[in-house]
């Protein structure tokens, strides 16, 4: 990582790229984020990539053109709620249908 921040500030310091490039832009953004990039050195349990996150809101992605009944804020927030718990059960290894179901119960 010291090599690649090195080399990667080299480039950003020499003036060399087209500012208006996706490359400049994509050089720019590791020199400002080197902190935050670095994180995972620091700790084990931050993975390299954020594939597990990307992966949980995909389908809220696809979904969201059928959603157009939610039509108010308070729908909203109360689809994001739920939804939310629904991803987190299955981040969990829990199957959200029987996870809402065993928290409905009344005692």
């Amino acid at each position: 990582m010291d090599s690649f921040f090195a080399w990667i500030k080299t480039i950003y310091e020499s003036g060399a790229l087209d500012k208006s490039s996706e490359t400049y832009k994509t050089v720019q953004y590791a020199v400002n984020q080197e902190s935050y990039l670095r994180k995972f050195l620091d700790n084990a349990i931050i993975p390299l990539d954020n594939n597990d996150a990307e992966q949980s809101i995909k389908a809220f992605c696809v979904e969201k053109h059928s959603w157009h009944i939610i039509d108010s804020n308070n729908g909203a927030e109360a689809s994001a709620i739920l939804y939310s718990i629904a991803e987190t059960a299955k981040a969990n290894g829990l199957k959200p249908y029987e996870y809402f179901k065993y928290t409905s119960k009344k005692s």
